[in-house]
């Protein structure tokens, strides 16, 4: 076999995936006489060959990906290797969505490291068996009163990861008469410094005399989290915007602070806010709480089970009304500030919504059970497992890597508003 091309973000080091995944490596040099080559999304791109098998080792490559494909160092059929840590899953899962829109071939190996090999050496050609374009190009959408008359605030650009979940704004804003606000990460951060710490003190007393555990974040974590969210807020009102989405990484290198406590407030205060720019995963949001009357979580697929049946979705933004239980600890990726480590309650019923595509012309809704499963150091804070498996779906043709989790069964509901404004489900 040829080198496999191992893609992992800035936040991460040759030496540390070469450490995490050196019992697949070593499968794989062993098993399929396979080489490999690291490289991040820091690195020029020079001396590369044209490569077929990617391992994915940690989100945020996406963008890295893209760069790889323009540069024709992409063979035309595509096989991801994602084991789910880190999350590679949700990042491979949205290279795929991507690369099927754009007319590619590819398939995403998931599974435990003897899974992955077997499946590498079995299956020695790629079939496309999932027509995941829609033929529906939106045309025949009708507008609908759920969502209509928002004002979306959108703080900087989409992630660079974020390659398959944006949305053709112009064809959205006439379809459904919604206004997208551009807010600049340079006003907010000014925004943010204007803030003093006896502004937040008492919001952070509330918190900390609650007894709630910190992890690895502390006391100027907190002050720091609840200024972005007065910022956001102030901002939202001052625009007239009734929901957001911010491109928060940015914000984590430049503040050492993180957004995920300030969404999650304000998606319990009724304004829908998603992260890292995501449009698609947003307007689910705001489908969902319309159908639902609730907020919902956005979460990244971040591994599934065979063995079980089951999938784990992660993420560090969750609302606090939807936990039994939190506690904060630091951002997973960046190792900085507050995220949400949340408990929610298991044996009960989910959906799983994303509606998705440029011109948000396909969607997929689910519903699950929630079961108990191991905590893992590997994946984003807030994590639950649900009673679900479709690999036809997530590693065939999924929506995107964010999916949204609604409690409670509601899919006839969601299915049935999507029907009333011709909308496709996958």
């Amino acid at each position: 076999m040829n080198e496999i091309l191992i893609l992992r973000s800035s936040f991460q080091s040759d030496d540390y995936v070469k450490k995490e995944y050196a019992e697949l490596l070593s499968l794989l040099a062993e098993k399929c006489n396979a080489g490999f080559w690291v490289i991040g999304e820091e690195m020029p791109l020079t001396q590369i060959e044209k490569h077929d098998t990617f391992l994915i080792a940690t989100g945020g490559v996406e963008g890295l990906f893209v760069k790889l494909l323009e540069n024709e160092f992409v063979a035309k059929n595509v096989t991801l290797i994602a084991d789910g840590r880190n999350n590679s899953l949700a990042a491979s899962m949205e290279i795929l969505t991507y690369l099927n829109e754009k007319g590619g071939n590819g398939r995403i190996l998931h599974g435990t490291n003897e899974e992955i090999v077997a499946d590498l050496i079995d299956s020695q050609q790629i079939k496309s068996d999932c027509d995941v374009v829609s033929k529906n190009n939106g045309e025949n959408i009708k507008s609908s009163g759920l969502i209509e008359f928002n004002r979306i605030a959108i703080f900087g650009e989409p992630s660079d990861w974020l390659i398959a979940s944006g949305v053709d704004r112009e064809f959205v804003k006439e379809k459904f008469n919604i206004d997208f606000v551009n807010i600049s990460l340079e006003r907010l951060i000014a925004r943010v410094q204007l803030i003093d710490d006896e502004m937040v003190e008492l919001l952070a007393k509330d918190y900390e005399d609650s007894g709630i555990s910190f992890g690895e974040a502390n006391h100027q974590d907190l002050l720091n989290s609840l200024k972005l969210y007065l910022a956001i807020s102030q901002i939202c009102h001052e625009e007239s915007c009734t929901c957001l989405t911010i491109r928060c990484f940015d914000i984590v290198k430049q503040l050492k602070a993180t957004s995920c406590l300030a969404l999650a407030m304000l998606n319990d205060e009724g304004i829908d806010a998603s992260c890292e720019g995501d449009l698609q995963s947003l307007l689910t949001m705001v489908m969902a709480r319309k159908i639902a009357w609730q907020p919902a979580f956005m979460a990244n697929p971040s591994g599934m089970s065979k063995e079980d049946g089951t999938t784990t979705f992660a993420h560090c933004t969750i609302p606090m009304s939807m936990c039994k239980k939190y506690g904060f600890r630091s951002h997973f990726e960046s190792g900085l500030g507050i995220a949400i480590a949340g408990e929610m309650p298991v044996n009960q019923k989910y959906t799983i919504f994303k509606w998705g595509g440029r011109r948000l012309e396909r969607f997929f809704v689910e519903e699950v059970e929630a079961v108990e499963k191991p905590y893992s150091e590997h994946l984003c804070r807030t994590q639950i497992t649900f009673k679900f498996y479709r690999p036809e779906y997530m590693l065939n043709c999924p929506i995107g890597n964010h999916h949204i989790i609604i409690k409670g069964a509601v899919a006839a509901k969601i299915r049935q508003a999507m029907k009333e404004i011709g909308i496709t489900e996958v």
